[in-house]
């Protein structure tokens, strides 16, 4: 019986003290709305890379990945000046057929990871447009050749139908080569950013 009186006591209390009210509904939703702000903010990350004699496809390619923006540069030391003034994040140089340098600035992780994934995705999907127009043009080349045998003797047409033993020989993968500069010991932990 005196717990009872005690609960209503306390209770009645807390109705009436409207500081406490406030601080048990009010705060909370206060916090998380102040909490996404912060979060939601800080989630994009963009990076600027310049390019030197990369083929056009890869380029427009890589333009077209989210948040990756590309320079393109006449040499390489105006790429290498650019990253180091640090006016872009890598530099992407074009030494050979299917043979890169990447040359990244360091000063973020994330920016690091989201332009070696962005060169990637833009050299997978390069390939694989390329890929779909040699086996376009092939299956064409193909099909005349099947009318140009069946126009000329049926024999002829029957052996192209058997089937030819496989082929040993593997597609060339691009060689990528990846360096990384080394942050300047004058940077201080609030201009990194």
């Amino acid at each position: 019986m005196r717990a009872l009186y005690i609960a209503r006591r306390v209770v009645t209390e807390l109705i009436r003290d409207k500081r406490t009210l406030a601080l048990m509904f009010v705060a909370p939703v206060l916090i998380m709305f102040l909490m996404k702000l912060i979060f939601t903010q800080s989630s994009t990350t963009s990076v600027k890379v310049a390019t030197v004699g990369l083929n056009d496809n890869v380029r427009t390619t890589l333009n077209d990945v989210k948040h990756v923006g590309v320079i393109n540069k006449a040499s390489n030391a105006s790429a290498q000046h650019a990253l180091k003034n640090q006016k872009v994040d890598a530099v992407i140089h074009e030494t050979s057929a299917s043979h890169y340098t990447i040359t990244y600035a360091n000063t973020d992780a994330t920016k690091t990871s989201l332009v070696k994934a962005g060169f990637n995705a833009a050299l997978t999907q390069n390939g694989m447009k390329t890929l779909k127009q040699t086996t376009v043009k092939l299956s064409k080349t193909v099909s005349q050749m099947a009318t140009t045998i069946a126009k000329l003797s049926p024999q002829a047409a029957a052996a192209m139908k058997q089937p030819k033993a496989k082929r040993n020989s593997a597609p060339r993968s691009p060689t990528i080569t990846t360096t990384a500069t080394r942050t300047p010991a004058f940077l201080t932990k609030s201009c990194r950013s």
